[in-house]
């Protein structure tokens, strides 16, 4: 009966269909809100006006709940598909926006979960694939700059998951109260750092011990670099680029229209030898972004070049035999990226070769911090060398005869025959005459009885030989 009565309150609801009040002035504001709870999540947007006498009106834009799915899952990740919603939920409303000639508008998304937060300020690939892929397309679609925490007592739309009575659907609808002021007056919602740590660690995969090890470099370094190792163009090809042939490749097409921007002599055509060793410069120079030169091995003497490379200068210098990239070998670190697509590629170069070969090859121009187990695991997971290098299945002997294993019986009880043959028998001076040669083999002591066949009827040898010896088996 209660929920009859719900129903038939919510037939006298009504609301107005219009996105903008008749005293709005300039552009509106997008507010996305999200919740995720144990039965539901969903999300929802408003729209902020300022009206000309200097107050604000929120206007509700959609609204859209999902129940939580039958696998129960933690509550992060359902603040998580709740946050998946909103950015699905603005992607389809911005098309629509820019139908009404609304666009350019500011946007802000309100989580409140510091959890959800925290993964969209981290990159994707590090978490396991379930918010790994959710992770990413909220970034792709909303970014993380936009978004902003808000304690559970201020969002809107925490009643998609907790529900709300129809007398308050109404007061529901005109937005959080906050809105209503300017800016400088909304309170101040501080995060807490300490309270999204645990649920971070548990849904990071874990890292092998070569990512490990670069993670700890690129930490220790970033300490003490000066240099910002941003680079999306660098980072976005190191995703999408599986071999270093592509990825040096696609930078030098990537420069060629740098320049060709700038230069009105524009080069079209195949790509240069020249433009792939500039790219190729580029790619190392990166790479070296994380190397604290205090930390390398003194021994090396590291030390730029007039490129901005960064060099081994050893013993060598005064062999003008040697080519000046194997007396001045550019420095590497462990466990980068680059460095096994190099390694990959030196590896398929040399004909799938083994990893001391490898490790030879790749410092003839370079010197990789841990080059000998980096070139064994490109080696051991190169699936080439596994198909060259397979073993083949062994053949498992079968028993031996019980005639071979015989004990307590005499010789040739247990007798082979064989014939070969025919020879030449010289008799006197000049009668040559062809001969044969029974063998009579002993199965058990592997003795030997030679037969000399003068007739070329091999029954009648045979028979004499049986007759005169002793019958075999």
């Amino acid at each position: 009966m209660e929920n009859v009565q719900v129903l038939n309150q919510l037939l006298k609801f009504e609301f107005s269909r219009k996105l903008k009040p008749g005293n709005a002035v300039g552009l509106p504001e997008i507010h996305g809100f999200c919740d995720g709870g144990e039965k539901a999540y969903g999300s929802a947007l408003f729209l902020r006006w300022k009206l000309a006498d200097g107050s604000y009106s929120c206007i509700p834009l959609m609204v859209k709940a999902f129940v939580a799915p039958l696998k129960k899952k933690s509550i992060p990740l359902l603040e998580l598909m709740g946050c998946l919603s909103l950015a699905r939920l603005y992607s389809t409303c911005k098309k629509a926006l820019q139908f009404a000639e609304i666009s350019q508008c500011k946007k802000v998304f309100w989580i409140d979960s510091q959890t959800v937060l925290t993964w969209l300020k981290t990159s994707p690939r590090k978490f396991k694939p379930f918010v790994s892929v959710r992770v990413a397309e909220i970034q792709e679609t909303i970014g993380s700059e936009a978004c902003k925490y808000i304690r559970s007592d201020h969002n809107p739309a925490d009643v998609l998951t907790r529900g709300i009575s129809p007398e308050k659907l109404k007061t529901w609808s005109e937005g959080p109260p906050f809105l209503k002021r300017p800016e400088p007056e909304w309170p101040k919602f501080q995060e807490d750092p300490l309270e999204s740590g645990k649920e971070l660690s548990e849904e990071m995969k874990r890292l092998n011990k070569f990512e490990a090890a670069n993670t700890h470099e690129q930490v220790d370094y970033s300490a003490t670099s000066t240099e910002s190792n941003d680079n999306p163009i660098l980072e976005h090809l190191m995703k999408s680029c599986f071999t270093f042939t592509k990825a040096r490749r696609t930078l030098a097409y990537v420069l060629r229209f740098a320049n060709n921007t700038r230069l009105k002599a524009k080069k079209k055509g195949a790509i240069l030898p020249d433009e792939l060793r500039e790219s190729e410069l580029w790619l190392f120079k990166w790479s070296q972004r994380t190397i604290n030169v205090d930390t390398v091995d003194k021994k090396l003497i590291p030390a730029s070049d007039k490129q901005g490379v960064l060099r081994a200068h050893g013993r060598l210098a005064n062999i003008r035999s040697l080519p000046a990239e194997m007396r001045n070998p550019i420095i590497l670190t462990k466990g980068h990226q680059l460095v096994n697509l190099l390694l990959k590629h030196l590896h398929e170069k040399r004909a799938h070769c083994g990893f001391k070969s490898l490790i030879y090859e790749s410092r003839k121009r370079f010197w990789t911090v841990g080059v000998r187990n980096m070139a064994k695991q490109v080696t051991v997971k190169c699936v080439t060398c596994k198909r060259l290098r397979g073993q083949p299945l062994g053949q498992i002997m079968g028993q031996i005869p019980t005639l071979r294993v015989a004990a307590g019986f005499p010789a040739f009880n247990n007798t082979g025959i064989d014939l070969f043959g025919p020879l030449q028998l010289r008799i006197g001076r000049k009668t040559l005459k062809e001969v044969q040669v029974i063998i009579f083999t002993c199965m058990t002591t592997r003795a030997v009885h030679l037969e000399l066949v003068t007739d070329r009827c091999v029954s009648r040898g045979f028979l004499t030989v049986c007759f005169t010896q002793r019958i075999p088996q």
